[in-house]
């Protein structure tokens, strides 16, 4: 497993990254880009499957 990868499995779980690591700070930003993109994905199928009114 190389170093990315031991960064990218510390941000999912949500351990801290080192704050001066410019590949940390990248790995950061990709898993809460990822973060965002599940969540909005869970929004639309629920208010897709939402009973109507």
């Amino acid at each position: 497993m190389d170093r990315e990868d031991q960064l990218l499995m510390r941000a999912v779980s949500g351990e801290p990254l080192p704050e001066d690591d410019p590949l940390a700070a990248d790995v950061a930003a990709d898993v809460a880009l990822l973060r965002d993109q599940v969540r909005g994905l869970g929004d639309a199928l629920g208010a897709r499957r939402a009973p109507k009114p």
